[in-house]
């Protein structure tokens, strides 16, 4: 006889059936599973079923404890009774039916040529059938049995109260675990599988993750990442490198599609260039561009970051840079090339005459005073030895780090750490005697501690007073500097027009000698004050004109040219009347010139807008200057139609960085590419990941 009885203990349900175990009138003699439902508590889908199934030696024999007649007239949906009442009883219903089944199925003395015993087992297969498709794939995807128990068990009552099945011998133990895998659900309709079209915006999301954030391509190939993805989405498939390659390309083509699009709305374009070795000693020329749209909005572009595979001469430079210009489809209309002072740079853009000026970097000409600066002053190159020495230590010992971050503790003071030196960062000697200074006496305590700095150490190491105020006196000198860096690479401003009125502005009011100074810093100031003069061109009897100059009158705030001579004023303002005068058309009419009508107010005050450049430029010459603090793109913007016909030469100069800042910001994330770790990195994919990583801005709106 089968005998079906809920195994009783911990793991049991809840809810136990009130009535007793009902009995079938097909007896069967076998033992049948008996089932352990796994705790409450228990997650979902890692439910753990304990099983054993014994068969007893005796087989059946014929006619034992059968009863034929009454088989016969069981009725066939009596299996329905029996699922209706396994439904209401345990757990997993699935499970057990099947276990069920394949014992009736297995038995090795059933009769099967009995036909109702064959009736039986296929109704209860047809019933567990139905019973997966309509329960099974509900209870997987996540909703809890006790749920299915309660919409099921009205209707299931009473045909579950009709079903009997006789009693016999149930046995349980744990010698065996039957686990259930969890099966992966989908997102939307739980059959496990991603959809195609959540797979491909996971995988464009992927490679954009990888473009904007300086990841390894390698990235999808971690144990890590794919790790992350079975938990997140687990029926994602991860794709390949060369998926991911692929798409980084796609994203290449497009973002450069969107640059082109902004180049040709722009009236001129300026590049900034520069050379960088990487770690795999390839040499790397760097392309930006910078340009202003319609509404007078700066805007940056990284146009390339290619290898140099011939030698950095300056025809290999200059046949390098035609190749970008033409590939960019910037012809004509490159106004100016900024550089450092490499020689080879400047060579390479004098073979260019179809860009008309070439700029030398003006924050680099910054560091090139300082240097001089030092040079000529061994007392402060002395301090600065010192300085990086008492630097250097503090970042090799770890208990003289540990200690000087506790006195700044212990002082309340900002816990941080001493900055170094590096000749070729700009304003690190600044930065470091800044962080020196402003920790003097938490340094001060830790070298004189013998229980954290040795004797020896010490002796080595130790700051003077008079060092400290040599610091001091050095840091007022040298913040001018900082500044006027921090103004020159800003990427928003305008910056080419102020270059010369700030190092005016140094020199006047920041190197004049005071009755404080003594005759160290007097020297370093004197000195400063010629390389000043020397090398942006202050000179008296320099009368050479350069774009400086020229986009000082185009600056509402500098177009005074106060930081000028006389005679330099002169010069200038009759070169801009010569440009004006070039660009006007002879003997025809502009039909692209804006018409300007006067308004009744105009006709009352007798007042008419000019007509032509000449008095257009009398009138902007003749308005009061602007504040320094305010932005001259906004104000040509807000007075474009007054003065229409210089408007468009004003930004032709303003839109002309001062420094290759821009280029050096690129050398630093391609420097954050090719770590050691990854120096093998090839040079189209440097390129590749360099330019999606500083035009990441344009696939924002992706």
């Amino acid at each position: 006889m089968i005998t079906l009885q809920e195994p009783t203990g911990q793991g049991s349900i809840d809810q136990q059936p009130s009535d007793k175990v009902q009995q079938a009138h097909y007896p069967i003699k076998a033992d049948v599973i008996a089932v352990e439902r796994p705790r409450i508590d228990s997650p979902p889908g890692n439910q753990v079923y304990r099983y054993v199934a014994h068969q007893k030696e005796d087989s059946i024999r014929s006619g034992d404890d059968v009863d034929l007649q009454s088989e016969r007239q069981a009725p066939t949906s009596s299996a329905k009774a029996v699922m209706n009442s396994l439904k209401m009883r345990f757990g997993n219903l699935a499970v057990i039916t099947d276990r069920i089944s394949q014992n009736i199925e297995n038995l090795p003395s059933m009769k099967k040529e009995e036909a109702s015993i064959v009736e039986f087992t296929t109704g209860l297969n047809n019933e567990l059938t139905k019973f997966k498709s309509l329960y099974l794939t509900e209870y997987l995807a996540g909703i809890p049995v006790e749920k299915l128990q309660r919409e099921n068990c009205r209707e299931n009552h009473d045909a579950s109260s009709s079903s009997s099945l006789s009693a016999s011998t149930l046995s349980f133990t744990e010698s065996q675990e039957y686990h259930i895998p969890r099966k992966r659900q989908r997102r939307n309709d739980g059959s496990g599988v991603c959809s195609a079209q959540r797979q491909e915006v996971i995988t464009e999301a992927t490679a954009k993750l990888i473009a904007t954030n300086l990841l390894p391509i390698s990235l999808v190939s971690t144990s890590g990442f794919r790790d992350f993805m079975d938990v997140l989405e687990p029926g994602y498939k991860v794709p390949c490198e060369k998926t991911i390659l692929r798409r980084l390309e796609c994203y290449f083509e497009e973002v450069k599609l969107k640059i082109k699009k902004d180049l040709s709305k722009a009236q001129k374009v300026s590049l900034t260039t520069d050379e960088w070795s990487s770690r795999a000693q390839n040499s790397y020329l760097s392309v930006e561009a910078q340009y202003l749209d319609e509404n007078c909005k700066m805007h940056h572009a990284t146009l390339c970051n290619e290898v140099l595979f011939a030698r950095p001469t300056a025809l290999n430079f200059s046949n390098e840079l035609k190749t970008v210009i033409k590939d960019w489809d910037l012809e004509n209309k490159v106004e100016a090339i900024v550089h450092d002072s490499a020689s080879a740079i400047i060579a390479a853009c004098n073979l260019l005459p179809e860009i008309p000026y070439s700029v030398k970097c003006n924050a680099h000409l910054l560091q090139l005073v300082v240097h001089d600066c030092f040079a000529a002053v061994p007392d402060y190159e002395s301090l600065t030895s010192k300085g990086q020495a008492v630097v250097s230590h503090f970042r090799r010992s770890n208990i003289a780090s540990n200690s000087l971050a506790q006195r700044q503790i212990q002082m309340d003071m900002k816990k941080e750490k001493l900055i170094q030196s590096c000749n070729t960062r700009w304003d690190s000697k600044y930065f470091m005697f800044e962080s020196l200074v402003q920790n003097k006496t938490p340094i001060s305590a830790v070298l004189a501690d013998r229980q954290v700095t040795k004797r020896d150490v010490a002796q080595k190491l130790e700051i003077t007073e008079s060092n400290w105020v040599d610091m001091e006196k050095l840091l007022v000198m040298l913040k001018a500097f900082q500044v006027a860096t921090t103004i020159f690479c800003s990427q928003t401003d305008v910056t080419i027009s102020v270059v010369r009125p700030v190092i005016h502005s140094i020199i006047s009011n920041h190197l004049a000698t005071t009755p404080e100074d003594n005759a160290v810093s007097k020297k370093f100031k004197k000195e400063a004050i010629s390389s000043l003069k020397r090398r942006f061109r202050f000179e008296e009897n320099d009368f050479e004109i350069d774009i400086m100059h020229i986009s000082q009158v185009f600056d509402p705030r500098h177009k005074s040219l106060s930081c000028e001579s006389a005679e330099m004023k002169q010069e200038v303002v009759d070169y801009v009347k010569g440009l004006l005068n070039v660009g006007e058309p002879m003997d025809t009419e502009d039909t692209n010139s804006p018409v300007l009508k006067s308004s009744a107010f105009d006709f009352l005050f007798g007042s008419v807008p000019a007509s032509n450049w000449q008095s257009q430029l009398q009138m902007y010459m003749a308005e009061p200057e602007l504040g320094r603090n305010l932005d001259p793109l906004q104000w040509w913007k807000n007075h474009s139609d007054k003065y229409s016909l210089i408007f468009k030469l004003a930004l032709q100069f303003l839109s002309v960085p001062a420094t290759s800042a821009a280029s050096e910001r690129t050398f630093s994330s391609a420097g954050n590419i090719v770590t050691p770790n990854r120096n093998c990195l090839g040079p189209n994919n440097v390129n590749l990941l360099t330019f999606l990583y500083q035009n990441r801005h344009f696939m924002a709106d992706r």
